[in-house]
């Protein structure tokens, strides 16, 4: 029996060290994945004042939105030194990341049922009392929508920006070349940067060599900017996980 994705050419946008589990989805269907990454993590400068930050009181949550949040804040903490006190309550905006918060021992964080900023702010209103202390390691882009769901519920949120994103520029001749030959079948967005850093190396090239490419974006969000830019033949994971964003390219 013929896999789904047998003969196409699937584009992992994903940065470096996050694209593995998506790429054996994808082969495991039958694709071929091609890994470039549009977007790469980059740690903020000046992590004193943050590291004060967090050091100043005992918290109650610590919020995450993204494995890269983890990942830097498990950094920091190393750095002060710091631990994440038992009694703090922790959540995550998806199953990855809460893979990567359960991974350095940390509590077991809450999921909401839908895994974005917004599905993760819904699940937070009902849950951090006036008065608590909510601590968000994040990157200098993420939205603000938490953040003022919270504050507007009476909590005290402490924002730890740790790291930001950048265009992955090294990539751009490759994936320039990949469509003028038309080697790209389906394409995968999993952040908003990735799709803004896309639009920007393609920005010289005629819209008709790559708007109409079939998309697959990891949430809404995602899918918002990608229309935002042009993109015709899109549609949204369902669920929002790597396993959502294969399921749904089987469906091209």
């Amino acid at each position: 029996m013929t896999e789904p994705l047998t003969g196409r050419n699937v584009l992992v946008t994903r940065p470096p060290g996050q694209s593995d589990a998506l790429k054996r989805l994808i082969e495991a269907e039958g694709g071929t994945a091609l890994v470039l990454p549009m977007i790469e993590t980059i740690r903020t400068e000046d992590w004193d004042p943050l590291k004060k930050r967090a050091a100043e009181k005992k918290w109650d949550w610590v919020i995450f939105t993204s494995a890269n949040a983890a990942a830097y804040f498990s950094e920091l903490l190393a750095e002060v030194p710091l631990s994440v006190p038992e009694t703090c309550r922790t959540a995550a905006v998806g199953k990855k990341t809460a893979e990567a918060v359960r991974k350095r021992g940390w509590p077991n964080p809450l999921l909401p049922r839908v895994s974005d900023g917004d599905g993760l702010a819904d699940l937070l209103q009902s849950r951090v009392r006036p008065g608590d202390s909510v601590l968000f390691p994040k990157s200098v882009r993420a939205r603000s929508v938490i953040a003022d769901v919270l504050q507007r519920e009476g909590a005290y949120v402490h924002e730890l920006p740790l790291y930001t994103t950048a265009a992955a520029y090294q990539n751009r001749e490759q994936l320039l070349s990949w469509i003028q030959e038309g080697t790209i079948d389906l394409l995968t967005f999993t952040s908003p940067s990735a799709v803004k850093a896309f639009a920007h190396f393609v920005r010289n090239m005629p819209k008709k060599d790559w708007q109409g490419l079939d998309t697959v974006s990891i949430g809404s969000i995602t899918d918002n900017e990608a229309a935002k830019h042009g993109f015709v033949s899109r549609r949204t994971a369902e669920p929002s996980t790597v396993e959502g964003i294969v399921r749904t390219l089987t469906a091209f």
